[in-house]
C-alpha cells in the first residue's frame, strides 16, 4: 500500500509539470516567434507593405494629364474616350491630345487601346508639345509596339526634337529602342562615341548650330521705289 501511495504521488507530480510546462509554452515565454514558412505574411518584392498591392510602372505623368490609377471603365468606355475626344469640336486640340495621351499612360487600359488613343495623339501633337510624349518614351516597361510609334513618329518631326529625344533613350541601358536610337544619332552626327555621352551631346548641338534655325528672321520692309517718298503714318 504504501508503495502504490508513492507511485500515485509521483504520477502526480508529473502530470502538474507537463500542464505548468505546455502553459507556458503556449504563451511564447516571451521569445520571438519563429518567421513564417516561405515568406507567408510578408509583403512580396515591388509591393506596397501596407495594402499589399502589387505597384505600377511609375509614369511621370505630364502636368495636365489624368493620372494613370484614376480611370475605371472597360474597353467599350476606353473607345468611347478616343471617339469623343477625336469627335468634340468644342473642345482644344491640345485638350484632345491630352485626354488621349491620359489613355496612354494609363497601364489598367489595354495595351492595343493604348496604342491606338497613342497614334492618335501623336497626329494632333506639334512639334513644340513633344515633351510630354517623352515620358512614356523614355519608360522601358512602355509596350514595345508602343514606343516603336513613338520612334516612327520622331523620324517625321524636326531635326531638334527627333535628336534630342533620341539622345535621351539611347543613354537609357536596357531601353528596347536604345540601338535604333544609336543608329539614328550615327547617321545624322557621322560618328559613334559609344558610352562618351558628352561627346554625343556635343555632336548633336553643333549639328543643330549648324543645320537647324530655331529663329525666324523678320521679313523684311521693302525699300521705296526711286523716286517715291513713303506715304506718312496716319495721325494717332
Amino acid at each position: 500500500m504504501k508503495k502504490f501511495g508513492i507511485v500515485v504521488v509521483a504520477v502526480l507530480f508529473i502530470a502538474l509539470f507537463a500542464a505548468v510546462y505546455f502553459l507556458t509554452d503556449s504563451d511564447g515565454g516571451g521569445d520571438t516567434p519563429a518567421p513564417p514558412p516561405n515568406g507567408v505574411g510578408t509583403a512580396p518584392a515591388g509591393t506596397d507593405s501596407g495594402t499589399n498591392l502589387v505597384k505600377t510602372p511609375d509614369f511621370a505623368v505630364p502636368a495636365g494629364i489624368q493620372r494613370p490609377d484614376s480611370r475605371g471603365g472597360n474597353r467599350a468606355d476606353w473607345e468611347e474616350e478616343i471617339s469623343e475626344a477625336l469627335a468634340n469640336d468644342q473642345i482644344s486640340n491640345e485638350e484632345a491630345v491630352q485626354r488621349l495621351l491620359s489613355l496612354s499612360y494609363d497601364t489598367k487600359v489595354d495595351d492595343e487601346t493604348r496604342q491606338e488613343a497613342l497614334e492618335h495623339s501623336l497626329n494632333l501633337t506639334e512639334d513644340e508639345a513633344f515633351a510630354q510624349v517623352m515620358p512614356l518614351f523614355k519608360n522601358k516597361n512602355t509596350p514595345v509596339d508602343m514606343l516603336d510609334g513613338i520612334l516612327s513618329d520622331l523620324y517625321n518631326r524636326g531635326d531638334r526634337v527627333k535628336l534630342e529625344a533620341v539622345l535621351e533613350v539611347a543613354r537609357i541601358d536596357d531601353h528596347p529602342m536604345k540601338e535604333d536610337a544609336l543608329e539614328l544619332l550615327e547617321f545624322y552626327v557621322d560618328e559613334n562615341y559609344g558610352t562618351d555621352w558628352n561627346q554625343w551631346g556635343a555632336a548633336v548641338q553643333s549639328y543643330l548650330k549648324e543645320n537647324v534655325d530655331d529663329i525666324e528672321a523678320p521679313e523684311p520692309v521693302p525699300a521705296p521705289a526711286a523716286g517715291l517718298v513713303p506715304a506718312p503714318a496716319p495721325a494717332e
